[in-house]
């Protein structure tokens, strides 16, 4: 057979994995968001500790890595960002 029809293995034709983007701007959380993360944090690494498939670990550690990322760059906030209300946009308009 031809070189050129012989396959290698599936693995050389997977699509890239790439890291999990942050938004860009500050990362504002209150105390229970950020409580949340860390939760996420304890759960993700409970989970790694369990995972045998290479692709699922894979994946996991990509989640932990983004989860740990949000984690450092946490801004604690006292409240909430208030949202503009309907009236001040409204007369806000021409």
């Amino acid at each position: 057979m031809s070189v050129a029809f012989r396959r290698d293995g599936d693995e050389e034709h997977l699509e890239p994995k790439f890291e999990v983007p942050s938004p860009p701007g500050p990362n504002l959380v209150t105390a229970a968001g950020m409580t949340l993360i860390e939760e996420r944090i304890e759960a993700l690494d409970a989970r790694i500790a369990t995972i045998s498939d290479e692709t699922t670990l894979a994946a996991a550690r990509r989640d932990l890595r983004y989860w740990r990322n949000r984690l450092a760059t946490a801004e604690l906030q006292s409240t909430p960002p208030a949202a503009p209300s309907s009236s001040a946009v409204a007369s806000a308009s021409p």
